[in-house]
């Protein structure tokens, strides 16, 4: 394992991903790997395999092989594309005497792919740029869900900390400072910014990970517990 590399594509740890190869010595091999940088790898011996799971859980990225029996990899993405209707972002793994299936790979809206052999470095690079965009959307709805959210619980001094917090959060939700830094520039009392802190904690919103290092958690267990948005259908 590649300390480096670990840091490099920390926020990786936050996706699950569906990876397909028919060779078994391969997926063992690749997939091993890729457990040390995704919080799930779910491996599949075939397109149609990969195919049948993905349509019973949810998964962030999907990594494929072109050449499979039963289901190739250009199928399995027509399927996710137009079956599933599902936009998310699909890297491909392929060989140079695959290049036909390229022009099928780019209607389909490929997000990536890489050439065997594999380098593993640039496996994951290209699997990190695939899934960023989709990563910087669901945290800007995030933010936005959980502002909301605040304004009509809270409202006033504590909508403005916590966009303070947003605004000054590094990629992996990570903010570094003390409540007197926040306080002296929204210009309000470092009473008022500890118990905003609290209260983000007591929602599970806002972690104490070290002195002067906290983490924004999803908001989407207080948007679920809030009856203000709860729909007939419980969503």
């Amino acid at each position: 394992m590649n300390d480096l590399l670990l840091d490099k594509f920390t926020n990786l740890k936050q996706f699950t991903i569906l990876y397909a190869e028919d060779e078994p010595a391969t997926q063992t091999t690749l997939a091993s790997m890729l457990e040390d940088y995704f919080g799930h790898v779910v491996a599949a011996k075939d397109g149609l395999e990969a195919w049948e799971i993905f349509q019973t859980r949810h998964f962030d990225i999907v990594l494929t092989d072109i050449l499979m029996p039963h289901l190739d990899g250009i199928e399995l993405m027509r399927n996710i594309r137009h079956v599933a209707q599902k936009d998310i972002p699909i890297v491909l793994i392929s060989a140079l005497t695959d290049t036909h299936y390229f022009l099928d790979a780019i209607k389909l809206k490929c997000n990536g792919y890489v050439l065997k052999p594999l380098k593993f470095e640039e496996l994951l690079e290209t699997l990190h740029e695939a899934i960023l965009p989709f990563t910087q959307h669901k945290t800007i709805e995030m933010k936005n869900r959980l502002l909301v959210v605040l304004n009509i619980l809270f409202g006033g001094k504590k909508v403005e900390i916590v966009e303070y917090l947003f605004e000054h959060c590094n990629d992996e939700q990570i903010f570094y400072g003390t409540h007197d830094e926040i306080a002296e520039h929204l210009h309000t009392t470092r009473q008022t910014v500890a118990q905003c802190f609290k209260d983000l904690a007591k929602f599970g919103l806002l972690e104490k990970m070290r002195n002067k290092t906290y983490k924004l958690n999803h908001a989407n267990t207080l948007w679920q517990q809030t009856p203000l948005f709860k729909t007939d259908d419980g969503e």
